[in-house]
């Protein structure tokens, strides 16, 4: 059996036993390295992971605390520790934000450049009055002002 201390192997113990002694070890207690343990712990953290996934586009939505926890099925101070004190939540939320802000972005250029080649279209337009107003458009845009 081995036997961990913050993520280190500290010793190697030769025995079947999972009763889940105690050892002491350069004055800190250490519990035994338990297997199911481990899994047990992997299974919890898995299932907080998956809420928490299930929380963030609820929070980039604007949802509340309250909204949130009722939809993903934990209380609202468990919400509000993963935005205010779970590090590993803040830097997903985060990332989540940033790349809804560049999802945005990139809609944003794709409809700005829809509406300059529009603009462009209307300025070669054969009836006068659409190119005047579109080129005044333009100049609006640009806060052009005619000299004096």
């Amino acid at each position: 059996m081995i036997l961990y201390f913050s993520g280190t192997i500290i010793k190697w113990l030769d025995t079947d036993s999972e009763e889940g002694r105690i050892f002491h070890c350069a004055g800190t207690y250490i519990e035994e390295y338990d297997p199911k343990l481990e899994k047990k712990q992997k299974a919890d953290r898995a299932e907080i992971e998956s809420k928490q996934s299930l929380a963030l586009p609820l929070i980039i939505a604007g949802k509340s605390d309250q909204e949130v926890a009722d939809e993903v099925g934990v209380s609202r101070q468990t919400v509000h520790n993963w935005r205010n004190k779970d590090l590993l939540f803040q830097g997903e939320l985060e990332d989540a934000k940033e790349s809804l802000r560049q999802a945005q972005l990139a809609t944003i250029s794709k409809i700005a450049d829809k509406a300059f080649k529009t603009v462009e279209e209307l300025l070669d337009n054969p009836d006068p009055k659409i190119r005047l107003k579109a080129a005044l458009d333009v100049l609006k845009g640009t806060e052009w002002k005619p000299p004096k």
